[in-house]
């Protein structure tokens, strides 16, 4: 499964090219790959997190300290893990950011599945927004950092194009 906030992402190749075709099968172990930004936790999310609708700042801000944000608009997981995900966004810390959700399941290894999180520019989804290290080639296609070719690049809007 692959969810992303489709208006601002860009598919340039297969995503699921990269990843162990054996993640697919049925039966397999639960797998989540997630996409971090190229920016720190800040206060943002630590206000969000001491929101009272949500009120996880005292319980899980010490598992934040020190980490970059895990961007929640690109997943590449399989059902189970995503489902997981879904009780918590949706169920269980309803009031809270889907963003600050992730962060902190993943952060306090709360998810049970078998969790790669990718530094930004790397793996199957390119999160270049907000601090994203930003490369292109010369037919304007974006690079992860390796310089090969970004399968999905999301948050690509937040900079202009040549020419524009």
């Amino acid at each position: 499964c692959l969810s992303s906030d489709f208006r601002d992402t860009l598919f340039q190749a297969d995503p699921f090219a990269q990843l162990d075709p054996s993640i697919m099968k049925k039966g397999a172990s639960p797998v989540l790959h997630l996409y971090e930004h190229n920016t720190p936790m800040n206060q943002w999310t630590y206000d969000l997190m001491r929101k009272p609708s949500c009120n996880l700042y005292d319980r899980y801000a010490k598992f934040m300290e020190g980490t970059q944000i895990i961007n929640a608009g690109s997943i590449i997981g399989c059902p189970s893990a995503f489902k997981q995900l879904a009780e918590y966004m949706r169920v269980k810390w309803s009031g809270c950011n889907d963003q600050v959700t992730l962060n902190v399941l993943v952060r306090a290894k709360m998810i049970d599945a078998s969790v790669t999180v990718h530094r930004q520019g790397y793996g199957a989804m390119n999160v270049v927004g907000y601090g994203g290290i930003k490369i292109r080639d010369s037919k304007d296609r974006w690079l992860n950092r390796n310089c090969l070719r970004s399968p999905v690049v999301h948050q690509y809007d937040c900079f202009s194009c040549k020419g524009s």
